[in-house]
């Protein structure tokens, strides 16, 4: 059995609740081409532009033409370009570059070419508008332009497969986010728009980015929204520790930064995430955020844009009374070997923290608990550990509602698995800690299934959501709240295979779907801060809801669009 020490912090373990230890090797799907990727880009430049108002500038238009600055090869192009501070005073006021590497929304140049291409960018009047020769770029051109500087901008090397692009754009493909959700008011917090990234028919991708959010303060947060297509196998959100982000690529890597990085919260199902009253995730001054996405293209012809939008509510610090931490154990590194013989294989790990490690020594409380699996898994079980070793109590069965041992057997979904949250919070003396149990059934072509990190693989991983101290917290973990009928979100709208009602606070009621004349087509509980429905089966068209608590009454129309 492997001893998994209970970290509390992912940093100084390495433990991550999805990737954590292993480097991740990307599928590759690409046309090896004979120039790089820059050079396609300056190609398209050359050819769609005529640089007389383009680029960024010493016109009073704001463009700058590349003859007259005399460049005369691409290294040339290339140092004029990236990371070069416009002539555009607004522009530089606001610390956009030319180009910046991983970054299109804060490169003048993507800025100004966009037209359209991401439809949250919108040019300040200063900005001097979009470039008079937008019209000659196709979206798979200044898509290829955005794709290279998402990949870190590189100078030399091929870094996207234009003709995937071309492909795309010309063919028609799948579109993970086809209506992007809303930003939050600027006053409540900001969104991230990770991506996209485009996966080949029946291949997976996995990439991290670096994101610098500009907290010029120190922060905390109290809700994410996470939301992404019904394809994506998970999203992860991890925050460098002070100074580190410079030892990683700016852009797309296949690496991970775990060493490096904090937890913060991750998610296999799109949707939000509200902590518990008087508690936040803690956002440091100057600190930078890491984002990994995972994509499964599950169609065996058509190409898949993949996209993450993450919206972060912020609140001052110190406004919370508790900084919530996110943990968990890897179970099976070297004993996890799932044979292909039909028969159910189980395995055992614990997850604790004696103090013999970095000197730690804290209990924790505990609000949530999950697990992770791939597809072979069948069951996963979290037991309370005693001192001593010794399994006790099952605190968490993931074939059941919610995650309650004692709840409803609904079957193990290791795509969407439940979080079980304690009421009041789960004491956790630091030398007791946990017992996870998983199993798997092995009916695929690889004979054994070990640890790894594509879908391919196998994982056996639990994760906790805790705080060192519950001073100030009440012992409700969700507190309920009275409905306020002004803030609720409606998202994707229109919907495909699911909707999403988010609140601004947990709330108990009900909430009915009508169709457009008026029949009731079915009605659910409502005890979170907010419900995820399924609307596959429905034909498109428009439809009502009707939002029903003990504090009033909402309704209001949302569309299906399969």
């Amino acid at each position: 059995m492997i001893h998994n020490k209970f970290s509390l912090s992912m940093r100084k373990t390495g433990i991550y609740l999805k990737s954590a230890i292993i480097a991740m090797a990307t599928f590759a799907y690409s046309t090896v081409h004979a120039q790089s990727t820059f050079s396609e880009v300056y190609n398209i430049l050359q050819t769609s532009c005529t640089f007389s108002s383009c680029h960024d500038n010493v016109s009073p238009t704001g463009g700058m033409s590349l003859v007259g600055l005399g460049v005369d090869s691409l290294n040339d192009v290339y140092n004029t370009l990236v990371e070069a501070t416009p002539t555009n005073s607004y522009a530089a006021g606001k610390g956009y570059v030319r180009i910046n590497p991983g970054e299109p929304h804060t490169s003048f140049l993507f800025r100004k070419i966009n037209g359209g291409l991401d439809p949250h960018m919108t040019l300040h009047a200063s900005e001097v508008g979009s470039m008079p020769e937008t019209g000659m770029l196709t979206d798979a051109k200044k898509e290829l332009i955005r794709q290279w500087i998402l990949f870190g901008a590189p100078e030399t090397g091929t870094v996207v497969d234009y003709t995937l692009i071309q492909d795309y754009y010309a063919n028609g493909g799948i579109e993970s986010m086809p209506v992007p959700p809303p930003a939050p008011d600027s006053a409540l917090g900001f969104q991230i728009h990770l991506g996209p990234f485009f996966v080949p028919p029946s291949t997976e991708m996995e990439y991290y980015i670096k994101y610098d959010p500009g907290f010029k303060d120190t922060l905390e947060s109290n809700r994410i929204d996470m939301l992404m297509g019904s394809s994506s196998h998970h999203f992860i959100l991890a925050r460098f520790n002070l100074g580190e982000e410079t030892g990683f690529q700016e852009g797309f890597r296949d690496d991970a930064a775990h060493v490096s990085t904090e937890g913060v919260t991750s998610t296999q199902v799109s949707g939000p995430m509200f902590l518990p009253q008087n508690t936040a995730f803690l956002l440091p001054q100057n600190s930078w955020l890491d984002l990994n996405s995972h994509y499964i293209n599950f169609s065996s012809t058509q190409i898949l844009k993949a996209e993450v939008y993450i919206n972060i509510y912020t609140q001052p610090y110190p406004t919370a009374k508790q900084i919530m931490y996110t943990s968990g154990g890897l179970g099976g590194l070297i004993s996890l070997a799932v044979p292909n013989d039909g028969t159910t294989f189980t395995l055992e790990d614990e997850y604790y923290d004696d103090g013999s490690i970095l000197g730690l020594k804290n209990d924790v409380y505990v609000w949530s608990m999950t697990s992770h699996t791939h597809q072979w898994g069948t069951d996963f079980d979290i037991y309370k550990r005693d001192s001593f070793g010794a399994r006790g109590t099952k605190l968490f069965d993931a074939s059941n509602i919610d995650g309650d041992p004692n709840g409803t057997d609904i079957g193990y979904n290791y795509a969407q698995p439940p979080n079980r949250y304690f009421d009041p919070f789960l004491f956790t003396k630091k030398d007791e800690g946990f017992i996870f149990e998983a199993s798997w059934v092995n009916t695929g072509p690889n004979n054994p299934v070990t640890w790894g990190l594509t879908s391919e693989d196998e994982m056996f991983i639990m994760g906790i959501f805790y705080v060192l101290d519950t001073v100030g917290l009440s012992a409700v973990s969700v507190p309920e709240t009275k409905l306020n009928t002004n803030e609720i979100s409606v998202y994707p709208n229109p919907a495909d295979a699911t909707v999403y009602f988010a609140f601004d606070k947990p709330v108990s009621g009900t909430i009915a779907i009508y169709s457009a004349m008026g029949m009731l087509i079915d009605e659910y509980s409502l005890h979170n801060s907010y419900a995820k429905i399924d609307v596959s089966t429905l034909n498109s068209g428009i439809y009502f809801y009707r939002i029903s608590s003990k504090d009033g009454i909402k309704s209001g129309p949302f569309t299906i669009a399969h």
